[in-house]
């Protein structure tokens, strides 16, 4: 369940949502699982949200075989890119157990679309399937589909610590310049440790000992620039209306270009969507 602003679907998480986040998440996990796979050398990986399968995919050309998806029955199954069998629906609003740990746990722009009060319960289900942890999560007003739960990066630095897990800022200052990664996991993205663990990974301990835990909370420019540039189009369209009481001189270009980029992007997408609607019946 990867994050992406756009105009959300009524309830659920639909292909749509879903194709729009898979060429940007598809090149952040190529840039950023190198990196994971060097410092914790995992075997076995389980995917928390993970949407269509996109993250594991990229493990399985890195050469982990074993792999486990979870994400609700709303993901079509035809649209996956791991195995069908690598995939097992699952309520992350419930928490959940298996028999079972991984050597690597990931869970990627996921839990912000729990409600808050299941925030503990779905950390806790996180610890409870491994020692290492791939972990991002939205920051307030990052925006995005159907987000109830955007937190600052140290809320779950305190919630994973209650849990005897300890952050390692290892991952956004090398790709945090990389146009290639989405800005959210630049921004968001940790790895968190079992503190009893940590003689077991060298190259963690080292990247724990530097961890600057002042700077935590910090914010991508892309993401400040991009909702400054809305704040600024839409107070420059407010004040030209403001002198435009009669709406036959209205124009609509100026009305669209007074929207965020993240609305017009969807209002395109439902368009395109409904023109293919349209054709599909035609034929």
């Amino acid at each position: 369940m990867q994050q992406e602003d756009f105009m959300s679907p009524p309830t659920d998480y639909n292909s749509d949502f879903f194709g729009l986040v898979s060429e940007g998440s598809f090149n952040s996990a190529q840039i950023i699982l190198p990196i994971v796979v060097d410092l914790v050398q995992p075997k076995s990986v389980i995917d928390v949200g993970c949407g269509q399968g996109i993250w594991l995919s990229v493990l399985k050309q890195l050469g982990i075989d074993d792999i486990l998806g979870l994400d609700g029955d709303y993901i079509q199954k035809c649209e996956l890119k791991i195995p069908e069998y690598n995939f097992q629906a699952q309520d992350l609003t419930q928490s959940f157990k298996f028999d079972r740990k991984f050597d690597l746990v990931m869970s990627l722009e996921v839990a912000e679309h729990l409600p808050e009060e299941e925030s503990i319960s779905f950390v806790t289900s996180l610890t409870n399937l491994g020692k290492v942890i791939l972990f991002s999560a939205a920051i307030p007003f990052q925006g995005g589909v159907n987000h109830v739960n955007e937190q600052w990066q140290n809320y779950w630095v305190k919630k994973f610590s209650k849990l005897g897990y300890v952050a390692v800022d290892c991952i956004r200052y090398r790709v945090w310049n990389n146009s290639q990664v989405d800005f959210w996991y630049a921004q968001n993205t940790f790895l968190f440790i079992d503190k009893n663990s940590l003689d077991s990974y060298p190259k963690l301990k080292e990247e724990f000992q530097k961890t600057n835990f002042s700077s935590l909370p910090i914010v991508h420019p892309k993401k400040y620039l991009e909702k400054h540039q809305d704040n600024q189009n839409l107070s420059k369209s407010l004040e030209w209306y403001k002198y435009q009481s009669d709406p036959n001189n209205w124009y609509f270009k100026d009305i669209v270009r007074a929207m965020p980029k993240s609305f017009v992007k969807g209002i395109k997408l439902t368009l395109n969507n409904l023109i293919k609607l349209g054709s599909s019946k035609n034929n």
